[in-house]
């Protein structure tokens, strides 16, 4: 079609260079329409149609991928954020992904932790294992204690806490294990511990006795109930020492804070007040029932065989006071002081006997 010999029609040549400028890649190509309603007119019509479709379908899709990119963007930098070290595992307990903290934890980089087994980065990996699969099981698993070892050996301890998240079809992707440090918590009630407890014994040690004493008298005087002690003090155990040795001692200190233990009511508190001699704290219990303890406790010493090593065994006896509050004493410190008189005068009488505070054993 042409205007003149060897002169192309402008409206054909117009649309050749529309089609020709798509073919190589410009979208905002558009042809002209002329308005003589031709054939031409359509064609350049619907190939400006078509361009802008393409251009704002091209626009929402690289609206998409940047709010996509920020939304990765956004999810990692909240995973890089977290403290506590973070995996994503599959149901073979291959690590997906991992966080800076979880390659602090093990010694790893992420790219070598991606693809290996999530359980070798722990000190019992039959446990880690059980962890994982029980949250594929039962789509949640809170606070499993575990341990994380790194290449060099050092642990730090963790509370295992995951949960099933699902891909586009709704079946399950994986695991997202979160692993709560809390070896400094730990640290901090071991040292509470420590400092609590008899290292020796396990029992409440000297200073924990009179604040549970003190606990005791106060809900005492609240609920106007009694509340008894007994001091008791191994006999002879001066003579165990120097004939056995400091550790058959020490073995039967242990053994003998076991049977007190064993011995006395839940709500009784059994402490090491200091070298051989123990205390028992008995709430809501007057003289009469705490005399019926000392007793039983007694006779449980006296009739134990116990363990001092080098397949030897020793039987030993216990010399008891008991002192009652406020059926006898008015304060702490009298309390404390009457069981410990009413102590020394059962070993004065022959020991392996249990006294009752009287008035007339001395002044307190």
């Amino acid at each position: 079609m042409t205007t003149s010999e060897g002169d192309e029609d402008p409206q054909f040549q117009g649309l050749l260079d529309v089609i020709f400028r798509f073919a190589a890649g410009d979208l905002s190509a558009r042809g002209r329409v002329s308005g003589d309603n031709s054939s031409f007119d359509a064609v350049i019509t619907g190939i400006n149609i078509l361009g802008e479709e393409i251009e704002a379908q091209l626009a929402e899709n690289e609206r998409v991928e940047d709010s996509l990119r920020a939304a990765s963007l956004y999810t990692r930098t909240l995973i890089e954020a977290s403290l506590d070290p973070l995996f994503t595992v599959d149901r073979n307990g291959a690590i997906m992904d991992v966080n800076g903290a979880a390659s602090s934890a093990t010694g790893v980089p992420r790219s070598s932790l991606i693809g290996s087994s999530f359980s070798e980065y722990f000190t019992d990996p039959d446990d880690a294992t059980a962890a994982y699969r029980s949250t594929f099981d039962d789509q949640f698993v809170s606070n499993h204690p575990l341990v994380i070892v790194d290449r060099v050996g050092a642990t730090t301890e963790v509370l295992f806490n995951g949960s099933v998240y699902y891909d586009e079809q709704g079946e399950v992707a994986g695991v997202l294990v979160v692993t709560r440090d809390v070896s400094d918590r730990r640290r901090a009630e071991r040292a509470e511990d420590l400092a609590n407890h008899d290292e020796l014994t396990g029992l409440y040690n000297h200073r924990v006795f009179y604040s549970l004493l003190a606990e005791e008298i106060a809900r005492a005087d609240r609920f106007h109930r009694p509340v008894s002690v007994l001091m008791l003090d191994i006999d002879h155990f001066k003579r165990v020492n120097d004939v056995h040795g400091h550790q058959a001692g020490d073995r039967l200190l242990r053994g003998l804070s076991a049977v007190l233990t064993r011995k006395v009511r839940s709500i009784d508190r059994v402490c090491r007040y200091g070298g051989e001699e123990f205390t028992v704290i008995l709430p809501e219990t007057s003289s009469l029932p705490t005399r019926s303890m000392a007793e039983r406790l007694r006779l449980a010493v006296a009739l134990e065989s116990f363990d001092i090593g080098e397949a030897a065994s020793l039987n030993v006896t216990m010399s008891i006071g008991i002192a009652t509050y406020p059926e006898q004493l008015s304060t702490l410190q009298d309390l404390v002081k009457a069981a410990d008189l009413a102590m020394y005068c059962s070993k004065a009488e022959g020991r392996d006997r249990s006294t009752v505070f009287r008035s007339d054993l001395s002044e307190v």
